[in-house]
């Protein structure tokens, strides 16, 4: 059941991909490697982070596969790919928290002792007074 996918245009590995298991699991790894590293470039690009490009990369995949379900007919798979990690990209970004290392966190602590007793000094002559 080995059939070379690469002569394939991406419309028609599209098509294959609501196949059974055999058939769409080919046409996916044909578009996976024709596209793959171009996607990942990008996420890395964007984010900055390598652990977080990958999972938006693979993010970006299953998204892929769940539209193809849905979808009868795409045209541009690379621009309907890229377009789907953008917008995971931008909702990484929008949703980042600066965050600080629990090592790297410091209370601020200031000996009050000394103003509190001239307080209370204060405060005791004013009642003398």
């Amino acid at each position: 059941m080995k059939t070379d996918y690469r002569s394939y245009s991406d419309s028609e590995l599209c098509g294959l991909l609501q196949k059974e298991p055999p058939v769409r699991d080919l046409a996916f790894s044909e578009l996976y490697s024709r596209y793959s590293t171009r996607i990942h470039l990008y996420c890395r690009r964007i984010l900055g982070n390598d652990v977080q490009a990958d999972d938006i990369f693979q993010e970006t995949f299953i998204r892929f596969l769940r539209s193809v379900e849905r979808e009868t007919e795409m045209t541009n798979i690379p621009a309907y790919l890229l377009r789907i990690a953008r917008n995971l990209c931008l909702n990484a970004k929008r949703d980042e928290r600066p965050t600080v290392p629990i090592e790297d966190f410091q209370m601020p602590y200031e000996d009050r002792s000394y103003e509190s007793a001239e307080i209370a000094g204060l405060v005791a002559m004013s009642l003398e007074l």
